[in-house]
């Protein structure tokens, strides 16, 4: 079958649950990120320093792309017309994705799953971002006893891709020219570090010690594995993994309040635009902008 694979917060090939399944199920495959100009507007004039994070995810997805023969087509745009439109001009039969679990996302995917209907074809949805989707557990408020019963399902097991090679949808070169036409758009540089490879970052964590080291701000005990997380270049299991293999509950429960969060505004999208507990929600504040001036200055004179 002729397959569109949406890539979006899974800007990786291994351990890729929706990409493995659009593999094992088609014998042409378009992959395809698209740059999203609703987002944008999010981002002050395309200097944001995700965008630049976001480009070195992408060269580094397209060349792991490459080894199996296939090429990432990038575009800029609407993804609600855009992803329709693909799939009429090349005839695709299905199309896979990742499920989002942002109130954006959730919209987005939704509106374009019913276009996609209309023409007669179906989007697969496969879990990714999250070791345990908020659907699996019944909806908490408080993260102790969320904590617990997501320990007790959680499944790091990971996705491998099939032996078989699976066609690219049309010609390499076409794709190149308009991917690099996207990629002109976007700046490069960031403030994150230089891109490195996750699993090397991780291999070189001092996992053992993180307990006592990720609150001191002179050791730099923190695995700055964040972005990486946060755009899919790693996966959730292959942390909890690394997690696992150095028996470090606290990083492993880092990871569970991650998802706290996610399950949160999942069940409880009020969350999202006022405090959770609703005696919370009339603190007064002071707002005096001199003191928030010397806070972003580091002027407060706290010891650190």
């Amino acid at each position: 079958m002729k397959t569109l694979f949406w890539f979006r917060q899974d800007l990786r090939i291994n351990d890729n649950h929706g990409l493995t399944a659009a593999l094992k199920n088609s014998s042409q495959i378009l992959p395809v990120f698209i740059i999203d100009t609703k987002l944008l507007q999010q981002f002050w004039w395309l200097q944001d320093v995700r965008l630049g994070f976001i480009k070195d995810s992408l060269i580094n997805l397209q060349q792991q792309l490459q080894t199996i023969n296939l090429n990432l087509l990038v575009l800029v745009g609407d993804p609600e017309e855009l992803v329709p439109s693909l799939v009429r001009e090349h005839s695709i039969e299905q199309v896979y994705i990742n499920k989002s679990y942002d109130s954006y996302g959730v919209g987005r995917d939704l509106r374009v799953r019913l276009v996609l209907r209309e023409i007669g074809v179906q989007m697969h949805v496969e879990n990714d971002y999250l070791l345990v989707a908020p659907e699996v557990l019944k909806p908490y408020q408080i993260f102790s006893p969320y904590a617990r019963a997501w320990e007790k399902v959680v499944n790091s097991e990971g996705y491998q891709l099939p032996s078989d090679n699976v066609a690219l949808l049309f010609p390499s070169r076409d794709i190149s020219q308009t991917t690099q036409k996207s990629f002109d758009q976007i700046q490069s540089s960031h403030l994150y570090r230089t891109f490195q490879d996750p699993l090397k970052i991780l291999k070189n964590f001092d996992f053992k010690n993180y307990d006592k080291k990720r609150n001191l701000l002179s050791t730099g005990g923190t695995s700055k594995i964040s972005p990486y997380l946060r755009f899919g270049v790693i996966s959730s299991r292959q942390l909890y993994h690394f997690a696992h293999q150095a028996n470090n509950q606290t990083f492993k429960k880092e990871l569970a309040r991650r998802e706290f969060r996610y399950q949160l505004s999942y069940h409880f999208s009020e969350s999202l635009v006022q405090s959770f507990q609703a005696k919370r929600r009339g603190i007064q504040r002071d707002n005096d902008s001199k003191l928030f001036d010397a806070f972003c200055q580091g002027k407060t004179w706290y010891p650190i």
